[in-house]
């Protein structure tokens, strides 16, 4: 019986015996292990279907650093922060090479670490992403405590503004 899952693990017959040496290396004072095999193989490979303790730890460690990261920016290594490249889900284990997989590992990260997808600030900037449509240029959440939007009014091109005496024009709000 799997502990994970709680499925039964079938038995395929094979050809191939295991041999196990340990040994006991006195000069790094360590232990090494040696596996050799002898035989074939009759079955394929097993693909394993669980992200391991270790993979997984890392992973919630990595949504933590970025938690508004989406399943696509996570399986390619691009970080939801403007111009950063991070490691791709599938360096963290193999099984994170679907985005399908990848998004539903980040579902399960983000319920251990407390955060939702329909979160007061998402709801609040789709909010005013609504209310002011058209305006929003560009938007990026920078960290857990700061964002970016930046914004333009629409029509501020035919205002002839003089940017190139002026650089920032802004309004106070």
């Amino acid at each position: 019986m799997y502990s994970i899952c709680k499925q039964t693990v079938i038995h395929k017959p094979c050809s191939v015996r295991v041999k196990f040496t340990l040994i006991y290396d006195y000069l790094d004072k360590k232990n090494t292990c040696r596996v050799d095999t002898n035989g074939h193989y009759l079955h394929g490979v097993y693909a394993r279907k669980h992200i391991s303790d270790d993979s997984k730890q890392k992973f919630t460690e990595r949504v933590k650093e970025d938690p508004y990261i989406t399943p696509n920016k996570m399986t390619t290594g691009i970080s939801s922060s403007a111009g950063r490249i991070t490691e791709a889900a599938r360096k963290i284990d193999p099984i994170l090479s679907n985005q399908d997989r990848v998004k539903y590992e980040l579902n399960v990260a983000r319920s251990a670490l407390g955060i939702h997808k329909s979160s007061d600030f998402l709801g609040e900037f789709q909010n005013i992403q609504r209310e002011y449509e058209g305006y929003i240029t560009y938007a990026e959440v920078a960290s857990k405590e700061s964002f970016i939007i930046v914004f333009t009014p629409p029509g501020i091109g035919f205002h002839h503004l003089p940017f190139s005496t002026q650089p920032i024009i802004t309004a106070v709000t």
